[in-house]
């Protein structure tokens, strides 16, 4: 009772001497489902995937080979830490293994649906999206005939996992639904906030983020909470906040995932925390931040057969390294480190054949970020990418590449008007959603082409911190990473003089570094104002 009042410690803590008491000799199979609890306690409670998986092998271990509904809930348990792994090929053949040993144990429901579920969940994310819908499906159908089942909470949460697939409405609906029945059962905090995440998630992509915002509000958050189900609300309670330019916020979110992915945990968990994590850092323009997350994110699945979250890992990967700025000594390489590893990550067979919409968006995305690394990137996949994105649909999503899809068209000749209508449809999402990220960088590129003014009222970047022209074009060739010997022959100043510039600049912006002035000349667009202004006014 411990685990379903919420606190999985204590429940983890209670089996454990229950095992410690038992007769291993003479019970063995009592003591195997006792492993096989405490792997599901101890996976809840977010430890590392090994532990848990060292439960379920001592499980299938000690109960007996033979069709009983012992052996199949433990060889269902091993099944489903396979699919929290990713390791979804192993996972389909240990739960078909399982699946017939119930039946020939005579089918016990409760063991049924859980073996369903995992069969659905792993056929669903190597590339049977509608296969493993219908085995999820018919898991809810099995489950539902035992009541107040733990296993029809799962069955729930799973169903609206593989909806997200391809479905995102639907796996709202049935997200919601599940999040009620864990309500009604009063297992809020131990099966109630999965599948509310999973409907935060879904309604984030589809873009009803005020929804979003008040289910994340309202959630339930116990022991029992902590990490697992609470990992998806953090996946979106960060990124929300990265759209919508709330810099606190985000700060808070990634300081509560950076503990959550220092426990450990499988990759499952592990994956989702440093993708969100990585896109938020990408637009609080934490570039060496957003590095590590997303290196943590392919660790995470980098042994393992999972082919979904690969091309989000690509694509953030690959504009991190498009946007990072070259100031520094060694950035240019870890730069191109970073881009080298995410171009054969997006060239990975397993990336290329990514299950669901939101999947095939993410690979053209990656794919149109790549031609970013070169110079002007191409119009053409960025045309691509808003079309998938619109096929998901996902508002924000549609808008970044309208955005992208703009810059694009600018750089090549008679393409102007069509950047404009791209970029104003871009402003017009941001301003529609209240995604001020995408706001403040589509008014940064209208500055920047002279489409028209930036955000409506917002002042001019530079004059923010009091820049006189000059500061502004010394910045402009410090964020191009010139030194000061450099700056000077540029502008026909002496290297003293440059210094000065630099010493200036430095104080204005309360940074101390060059490295930080840098950065934070990219991340407010003072970069881009400034290399203009050197632009348009050569020195003579």
């Amino acid at each position: 009772m411990s685990y379903l009042s919420g606190d999985p410690g204590r429940a983890i803590a209670e089996v454990s001497r229950a095992i410690e008491l038992a007769d291993w000799q003479h019970e063995r199979t009592r003591v195997g489902l006792m492993h096989e609890r405490r792997g599901r306690y101890a996976w809840s409670a977010g430890h590392p995937h090994a532990d848990t998986l060292r439960d379920f092998t001592t499980a299938v271990e000690l109960v007996p080979d033979e069709p009983t509904p012992a052996r199949a809930r433990v060889l269902a348990a091993m099944g489903q830490t396979l699919m929290l792994g990713h390791r979804f090929t192993e996972a389909i053949a240990v739960t078909e293994r399982a699946l017939t040993m119930a039946r020939a144990a005579g089918s016990p429901p409760d063991v049924v649906a859980h073996v369903l579920s995992t069969l659905g969940v792993s056929r669903a994310y190597t590339g049977d999206v509608a296969g493993g819908i219908a085995l999820a499906e018919e898991s809810v159908r099995v489950a539902a005939q035992v009541p107040h089942s733990e296993d029809l909470h799962r069955a729930y949460g799973n169903l609206s996992c593989v909806l997200m697939l391809e479905d995102l409405q639907r796996a709202t609906r049935v997200a919601l639904e599940a999040a009620a029945i864990a309500n009604r059962d009063g297992l809020a905090m131990t099966y109630g906030t999965f599948p509310l995440g999973n409907a935060v998630v879904s309604l984030l992509a589809l873009g009803d983020w005020a929804q979003a915002e008040a289910l994340a509000a309202d959630a339930v958050i116990g022991p029992a909470t902590e990490p697992v189900s609470t990992a998806n609300l953090l996946v979106s309670t960060v990124v929300l906040a990265a759209w919508r330019g709330d810099r606190d916020a985000v700060d808070r979110n990634l300081a509560q995932i950076d503990a959550v992915l220092a426990r450990g945990g499988h990759a499952d968990m592990r994956s989702r925390l440093a993708v969100a994590a990585a896109e938020a850092a990408i637009w609080r323009g934490a570039h060496a931040a957003a590095r590590d997350y997303v290196l943590t994110a392919a660790a995470a699945d980098a042994d393992t057969d999972d082919i979904d979250a690969r091309p989000h890992v690509a694509a953030l990967g690959l504009r991190v390294a498009a946007e990072w700025p070259v100031a520094e000594p060694g950035t240019d390489t870890q730069r191109k480190l970073l881009a080298d590893r995410m171009l054969a990550l997006a060239a990975d067979p397993r990336c290329q054949s990514a299950p669901g919409r939101q999947g095939r968006a993410y690979l053209r995305t990656a794919r149109a970020e790549a031609s970013r690394l070169t110079g002007p990137s191409d119009p053409a996949l960025w045309r691509a990418a808003v079309e998938a994105w619109e096929g998901v649909p996902s508002p924000h999503r549609v808008g970044y590449a309208r955005l992208r899809l703009a810059e694009a068209l600018l750089g090549r000749p008679g393409q102007r008007q069509q950047a404009q209508a791209e970029l104003t449809a871009a402003r017009e999402v941001a301003a529609r959603l209240g995604a001020g990220a995408l706001a403040e960088q589509a008014g940064l590129l209208a500055a920047r082409a002279r489409l028209g003014s930036g955000l409506a009222g917002a002042p001019d970047p530079a004059g923010r911190f009091g820049l006189t022209q000059r500061e502004r074009d010394v910045l402009a060739l410090l964020c191009a990473g010139r030194t000061n010997r450099q700056i000077a022959a540029e502008l026909f100043i002496t290297p003293k003089t440059a210094g000065l510039h630099v010493s200036h600049i430095l104080g204005k912006l309360s940074v101390t570094t060059r490295g930080e002035a840098a950065a934070l000349a990219h991340r407010l667009g003072l970069a881009v104002a400034a290399s203009d202004a050197v632009a348009a006014d050569p020195p003579i």
